[in-house]
C-alpha cells in the first residue's frame, strides 16, 4: 500500500496504514451516500472499473448527535477477476478523494 498524506509525504508499506489511520482518525463515525457512479466492463481483467460520487457524513467527538459534518467526496476502484476473492473480485486500485474542509474547520 502506497499513501500520499495532505502534506506531500509518501509512505508506503505499515507505515502507510499507520499515517491513514492517524490522519483520518478524528471522526468517530462516518456514512457515504452514493449519488452517482459510472461503471465499465475490464475484458483485460476480468473486472470493473469504478467511478462513484458520494456525499460522506462524518459524526465528530462531542456531544455525537446526528451528522456534524458533510463533506462531496468521490471514490475509483478497479476490481480485477480473481477466484478467490469476494464474488470472484479483488480491488487492485482503491482511491477516495474528499475536500476536508468540513473537518479542518472543526479542529
Amino acid at each position: 500500500m502506497t499513501y500520499t498524506r495532505p502534506n506531500g509525504q509518501t509512505l508506503s508499506g505499515p507505515p502507510a496504514i499507520s499515517a491513514l489511520q492517524s490522519d483520518y482518525a478524528l471522526p468517530l463515525e462516518f456514512h457515504s451516500d452514493p449519488m452517482r457512479a459510472i461503471v465499465t466492463g475490464q475484458p483485460s481483467s476480468g473486472g470493473y472499473f469504478v467511478w462513484a460520487e458520494t456525499t460522506m457524513y462524518a459524526n465528530l467527538p462531542g456531544d455525537g448527535k446526528g451528522w456534524e459534518a458533510e463533506m462531496e467526496a468521490a471514490y475509483v476502484v478497479d476490481l480485477v477477476g480473481d477466484e478467490e476473492g469476494p464474488l470472484g473480485l479483488k480491488a487492485r486500485l482503491v482511491q477516495d478523494f474528499a475536500d476536508p474542509t468540513p473537518l479542518l474547520g472543526w479542529r
